[in-house]
């Protein structure tokens, strides 16, 4: 059958329509798996551990309670940002200044301590005469190691600290009070005793996140090109000490 030369045209066209057809399918298909593995490459897994750490607080110098004039005070206790506080302790040590008699000491003080933790319990300890008084909190729960998919380091450490924000502060309210321990028949020493100073120490432990990229080589093993030693710890970087 003998084809015009209008139909001979329609035909190649059809058939150059087709042809791109099936080009563009197989490059859209292509395309797809390439964006798939892609996307797949983009999301990797990062390990989360959790390292130990202890601070200290300075209460201040020269603390002193009076028998009229009781010590008060709200201390913050605050670690790491983003890292969680678990332990707080207060050790207060005193002695008291004046005292009479030789082979019996006369005239001791009472001290009387308590701590408050905002939120939680509360602590108190008396002695007379001097003490060492330790009273210890629990604050936050030691966390558990894991791990988190994030594109890159930086997505990773952004979502632990998302996750354990607001665990890296306590407050806790103080109160020392003394009851001098000379009689008022005693003038001069009822009225020379004030009141007595103490020492007071706070510590408190914390852990921190360290992410770490599971794609890079086993520790101690290096590619090709020199890259440095894999399972690299990276403490997280929005860490700052609080002063």
């Amino acid at each position: 059958m003998n084809l015009k030369k209008s139909d001979k045209i329609i035909a190649i066209v059809g058939v150059l329509i087709l042809i791109v057809a099936a080009v563009g399918i197989i490059v859209y298909t292509q395309s797809s798996k390439e964006t798939k593995k892609t996307g797949d490459a983009e999301n990797k897994t990062f390990y989360v551990t959790w390292e130990k750490d202890t601070g200290t607080v300075s209460a201040g110098a020269d603390l002193y309670a009076g028998k009229k004039a009781p010590y008060t005070n709200t201390i913050s206790v605050a670690s790491l940002a983003g890292s969680i506080l678990t332990r707080v302790e207060f050790k207060l040590s005193w002695v008291d200044d004046i005292t009479y008699g030789i082979l019996k000491k006369r005239g001791l003080d009472m001290l009387t301590a308590e701590i408050a933790y905002t939120g939680g319990g509360t602590l108190t300890d008396v002695s007379t005469g001097s003490g060492n008084h330790t009273f210890s909190f629990d604050v936050g729960d030691v966390p558990q190691d894991g791990s988190v998919e994030a594109k890159d380091i930086s997505e990773a450490e952004q979502i632990v600290k998302e996750n354990y924000m607001d665990k890296d502060e306590a407050s806790f309210d103080v109160t020392v009070s003394v009851k001098t321990g000379e009689r008022i028949f005693r003038i001069l020493k009822f009225l020379k005793d004030k009141g007595n100073g103490f020492d007071l120490e706070i510590t408190y432990d914390y852990y921190y996140a360290v992410v770490e990229d599971t794609s890079s080589p086993p520790e101690g093993e290096s590619s090709a090109d020199e890259q440095p030693s894999a399972h690299q710890s990276y403490m997280i970087t929005n860490l700052v000490t609080r002063q």
